[in-house]
């Protein structure tokens, strides 16, 4: 989300740079990463980095998603010069729906109850349709958009500019920040790392990551890469690469139940 927010507001809204440029500099950053990979250089990059500051990139991406479920649920909003930050609309019916979505996450969790998220998640947007605070879905089945109006429109020599190293550079730390804390994070959860903090075969799942953002750049979107939510599945039991497949092959399936899947309010989704 970060890194959306960045190409979105700063490289594209800020800078002025076109969004195929923008592309070009995930290519360029994607690229650096496969290659700090095959040559060993990322697993000593990450090895110099003190434990405690690695395990605080995932508490700060944990920081930073809570942030965007209080925003999207409407509990907090953006505020003015000098208060960036204000306490939202409490007393409206979106915010009661999200704040009945997470004490019913909560519950369902305390109890150990598999699938308690997307359980709260499913309740809380039917009682948000049968309310009237959110529309139900028109539709439930379409077909997926093409994708050929993004589709290798990433602009690689626009990017291979001085002016526009700035912006990979940020992209390249973004990035390696993101994969250490969520490999960090999720792999002590998961019970993967030895008494010292590290992981076996830390090349791999890194150059899984850094080939998923080369790839991400030609299909036409910013950096893919491994992502905190994970800690939430292995909390589940799905501990191996099998859980990874089986989400991917879901996520494929719901391009054609958009309409349903995009009818569900912020109020359903933000508790989680």
């Amino acid at each position: 989300m970060g890194e959306n927010a960045f190409v979105a507001y700063t490289v594209v809204g800020v800078l002025g740079y076109s969004w195929q440029t923008a592309l070009g500099a995930v290519f360029i950053s994607g690229v650096i990463f496969t290659l700090l990979t095959v040559s060993g250089l990322r697993s000593k990059m990450i090895d110099a980095v003190p434990d405690n500051l690695k395990y605080s990139f995932a508490a700060g991406i944990s920081l930073f998603i809570t942030f965007i479920g209080l925003v999207n649920a409407g509990i907090v909003s953006l505020g003015v010069e000098g208060a960036p930050l204000h306490v939202g609309s409490l007393n409206t019916a979106p915010v009661a729906l999200a704040v009945f979505g997470f004490l019913l996450i909560s519950l369902l969790m305390v109890k150990k109850v598999k699938g308690s998220i997307l359980i709260g998640i499913i309740i809380t947007a039917v009682l948000g349709f049968i309310s009237g605070i959110a529309p139900a879905p028109e539709s439930i089945v379409s077909m997926p958009p093409s994708i050929d109006p993004i589709f290798l429109q990433l602009d690689i020599t626009g990017a291979l500019t001085w002016g526009f190293f700035a912006v990979i550079l940020t992209m390249f730390t973004m990035d390696l920040m993101d994969t250490m804390g969520t490999l960090v994070g999720v792999s002590f959860k998961a019970g993967f790392t030895d008494e010292q903090g590290n992981i076996e075969n830390m090349d791999k799942p890194f150059l899984a990551d850094a080939l998923a953002t080369v790839f991400a750049s030609l299909a036409g979107t910013t950096t893919t890469g491994t992502y905190i939510e994970s800690a939430t599945g292995i909390e589940e039991g799905g501990k191996t690469g099998l859980t990874t497949l089986v989400v991917a092959l879901l996520f494929t399936l719901g391009l054609f139940f958009y309409p349903l899947f995009s009818a569900i309010p912020m109020a359903a989704t933000s508790p989680a």
